[in-house]
């Protein structure tokens, strides 16, 4: 007779269950930030991130985590950290009236943190007239932000001249007052 040789049989591994890697989502604060670790593995379970590191700008960033035990199949894992754009706040545009002197006037924001770019459209006027004015402030990690007003020119009063009543009795000429 012969012998049957017994086939070794494959080794059988584990999945990793229960096993986490959370993304996050924050609002531009200034600060860094980076993914909390993979969170429910085995203890002897070895981490290789990719992508996993500290951000303070605005953005979406992916990272990876491949999990390794013996064992185990081996497990990636896939997060996200994203940084949204903060909103400026506590930034006014009133509206503005002068008085018509042949000079420009124009309007300005009051607030805007001095790490922003305002830009104006339709200020510095100088004629008569009502203007929308547009203020536009910008930066970076920050949502831009516009806002109108409006800038009203009023004609000048003309001072001096005075003009008084006077009573004439009729006598057939023409009368007038200057």
């Amino acid at each position: 007779g012969s012998e049957n040789d017994p086939t070794p049989s494959e080794p059988i591994y584990k999945d990793f269950e229960n096993v986490f890697f959370d993304s996050k989502t924050l609002i531009y604060d200034g600060e860094s930030h980076i993914l909390d670790e993979v969170r429910g593995v085995p203890e002897g379970t070895q981490i290789t991130y990719t992508g996993r590191e500290t951000h303070i700008d605005a953005g979406i960033y992916t990272a990876t985590a491949i999990l390794t035990k013996e064992g185990y199949n081996n497990k990636t894992l896939t997060a996200t950290l994203t940084i949204n754009k903060a909103s400026f706040e506590n930034i006014t545009f009133s509206d503005g009236t002068f008085e018509y002197d042949g000079q420009a006037h124009s309007i300005y924001v009051i607030g805007a943190p001095s790490f922003a770019t305002v830009t104006y459209s339709n200020n510095e006027q100088i004629n008569v007239g009502t203007y929308k004015v547009t203020a536009t402030i910008k930066a970076t990690n920050y949502e831009t932000m516009t806002k109108t007003a409006t800038l009203r020119i009023t004609g000048k009063q003309i001072t001096g001249i005075t003009f008084e009543d006077k009573e004439f009795q009729y006598d057939g000429n023409s009368h007038s007052l200057a």
